[in-house]
């Protein structure tokens, strides 16, 4: 299966939550985020983001914490990642 990588913005607008909302989900480990060569962005694959929110209670979801915090994966991917954008 493909990833389907989104900015932390995109993955905002595509929850309909803030995107410190999705910050604070990266920060708890519900899912992991990823880096790209050459960009700025962090990315987060919405096929992990779904499947992570599918098993979660959407209150349990909720509660804030540090962005990117502890618990928080960030990825490297190599240098051949292709960022998909709608």
């Amino acid at each position: 299966m493909t990833r389907r990588l989104a900015t932390i913005v995109q993955a905002a607008h595509y929850l309909q939550v803030s995107d410190r909302t999705v910050s604070n989900y990266v920060g708890r480990g519900l899912f992991p985020a990823y880096r790209v060569p050459g960009k700025r962005s962090h990315y987060v694959d919405l096929n992990e983001v779904d499947a992570a929110l599918a098993k979660v209670p959407r209150r349990t979801a909720r509660p804030g914490g540090k962005a990117f915090g502890p618990k928080a994966t960030i990825i490297a991917l190599p240098a051949q990642a292709e960022v998909v954008q709608r």
